[in-house]
């Protein structure tokens, strides 16, 4: 079993523990996998306390806990954290070459990786329900990645509180899969620094919703 936790990763862990003035050696980093589909979707989580039958393994002076169900999901994942242009936020990386399995397992990769014009076409399909304009158009898209580990999409919402967000990062999964069964992984990194405004919405979006005209 290998999860590894890339230097900025680890780096910004043990900064969240000394903001909250926590001791690493009595905190638990919790790695839970949540399927959709064949894809997984990761999340983190601090915790004083390891929970009965949990996993264990070290990487970089944090301790990591999940679950034994999680256990083929998580083999040889690398958490990375990034903090740039596009956003800031964990990235979780499977083994290059691998595309989750049906049974959760892991199978050989032998499609060509999508481009880049595919991915965004297929964005442009997810609409945001509150406003009916898809997700480009509306700015909330910061950057597409794209290499022999599939795609990672990162992206905003609106809002923080916005109640279709888990709606929307469905949504995207979906069609970038649809559009580009290619893709040996399909990633939604949620991002909320640089904060959207409508400033960054296109002159299509600002035209459907009525604002092309304002001062």
């Amino acid at each position: 079993m290998s999860i590894t936790l890339s230097p900025n990763a680890a780096a910004e862990i043990h900064r969240l523990l000394q903001d909250r003035k926590l001791d690493a050696r009595q905190m638990y980093l919790r790695i839970h996998v949540q399927k959709q589909g064949h894809q997984d979707r990761h999340a983190l989580g601090l915790d004083p306390n390891k929970q009965p039958g949990e996993l264990e393994h070290e990487s970089r002076g944090i301790r990591l806990v999940y679950s034994p169900q999680d256990r083929a999901a998580l083999e040889d994942l690398t958490i990375d954290f990034r903090d740039g242009s596009q956003g800031r936020g964990f990235v979780f990386e499977a083994a290059p070459g691998t595309i989750p399995g049906a049974d959760g397992g892991e199978q050989a990769q032998t499609h060509e990786p999508p481009g880049e014009a595919s991915v965004r076409q297929a964005l442009r399909e997810v609409i945001d329900p509150e406003v009916g304009v898809n997700i480009v158009d509306l700015g909330l898209v910061y950057g597409i990645a794209i290499t022999d580990r599939g795609v990672q999409v990162r992206m905003t919402m609106t809002t923080p509180a916005c109640p279709l967000g888990d709606h929307i990062q469905r949504e995207v999964v979906r069609q970038v899969r649809q559009a580009c069964p290619g893709a040996s992984r399909i990633d939604v990194a949620l991002v909320w620094e640089p904060r959207w405004t409508p400033a960054m919405m296109t002159d299509e979006a600002r035209q459907t919703l009525g604002w092309a005209h304002r001062a």
